[in-house]
């Protein structure tokens, strides 16, 4: 399904087994977040989107989020799932759908170690995605972004972490809520005998 400067509904549909499931060209502004991002096992016009090959939602509008909170991606889908302004957490971890003929559970392998990958967008603004790994059978985990000089700007995570491919967002504010500047940010990753930092870009 494709659809280019539009503001499509969608509501309550089943999208599966494609290459990409939903790609939205040039300003679309889809509504797909039913629950304002507070999400229920049963939130009224949840869209089941899963078992895509490539991605489940991508878009390639530099300036407006893709507000897909609160939809089925099966119950740990993975960062990679989703490219470009994606909002795509919280989700459900059930289908809010009739369980069709041909729809099985994805087997997704919990990964071996830990792991923060690149955000993406990378340059972005105002806000991006910070996918990262946990592997068995989880620990604490610190995510936290910093300024040039070394100063904390934003704690993002400070939890024990289920197993499992994860992803937080940064929408490039400090800890108070206020906007930062453009330049140059770390972010950085500690976790039991792990430590990663990855540099990040916001250009307004």
């Amino acid at each position: 399904m494709g659809a280019a400067n539009a503001n499509p509904l969608l509501e309550s549909n089943e999208v599966m087994y494609n290459d990409i499931g939903l790609w939205f060209l040039g300003e679309a502004t889809p509504a797909m977040n039913h629950c304002g991002g507070v999400c229920s096992e049963f939130c009224p016009g949840a869209n089941s989107i899963h078992h895509n090959t490539t991605y489940h939602v991508a878009t390639i509008n530099v300036s407006t989020y893709v507000d897909s909170r609160c939809n089925y991606f099966l119950k740990n889908p993975k960062p990679e799932k989703f490219f470009g302004l994606v909002n795509y957490i919280p989700y459900l971890t059930q289908d809010p759908l009739p369980v069709s003929e041909y729809q099985g559970e994805e087997t997704v392998a919990l990964p071996m170690v830990y792991r923060l990958s690149q955000n993406h967008p990378n340059p972005f603004n105002p806000m991006t995605t910070i996918p990262y790994a946990v592997p068995a059978p989880g620990g604490q985990v610190s995510i936290r972004i910093y300024n040039v000089q070394g100063q904390l700007v934003r704690t993002l995570v400070e939890e024990t972490a289920d197993p499992g491919y994860h992803a937080t967002l940064w929408e490039g504010c400090d800890n108070r809520g206020q906007p930062v500047a453009s330049g140059v940010y770390f972010v950085e990753m500690l976790a039991p005998e792990f430590k990663a930092t990855r540099k990040l870009l916001i250009v307004k």
